[in-house]
């Protein structure tokens, strides 16, 4: 089975997801003193302003949590893996511990996945025995601010502006 290219689109995933998050512009919810969209965000930002507060945010992060749930898989190539969902931990700027799912010949079976710098470890989808596979992706790669799935953002065309949204009750732009 192809584990290294099933390892790189896992990471590629749990990267993608943090970004789309960090993209959304949603604020913490201890920033608000109340629970009105309308009235704790102040003044709607462009998609610009959006971008660069996140670009800029990024920097700070040190570690987030993924959670990711594919819904249509499609076709996949013979002997290949794909991820159905996956469920981990990312700590800044290149550790990744995660959990996945995934159709490995017509069956589901469940992986772990650890990477530390260029060294990732799996769980074989057969033997459940941990395997040490190097130079596949290095999470900092995915990570980091400038070169990485932020550093790409500035290169986002045709944004529009976020609109009011909540989430759990706490007030956000989407």
């Amino acid at each position: 089975f192809s584990a290294r290219r099933a390892l790189a689109f896992l990471l590629l995933c749990i990267a993608v997801p943090v970004g789309a998050l960090l993209i959304t512009g949603c604020t913490f919810p201890w920033q608000h003193a109340s629970t009105s969209a309308s009235t704790n965000l102040g003044a709607k930002p462009t998609a610009q302003q959006v971008i660069s507060a996140m670009q800029k945010s990024y920097r700070t992060v040190t570690a987030f949590h993924v959670v990711m749930k594919v819904t249509n898989l499609g076709t996949a190539e013979s002997g290949s893996i794909q991820i159905r969902s996956a469920d981990g931990d990312v700590l800044m700027p290149d550790r990744v511990k995660a959990q996945a799912n995934v159709l490995f010949s017509g069956q589901l079976v469940a992986i772990n996945l650890v990477s530390i710098g260029k060294t990732q470890y799996i769980t074989d989808p057969i033997t459940g025995q941990w395997r040490v596979i190097t130079g596949v992706l290095n999470a900092s790669t995915l990570t980091n601010p400038d070169t990485g799935i932020i550093g790409l953002a500035s290169k986002l065309t045709n944004l529009t502006g976020p609109t009011d949204d909540s989430v759990n009750g706490t007030p956000c732009w989407r």
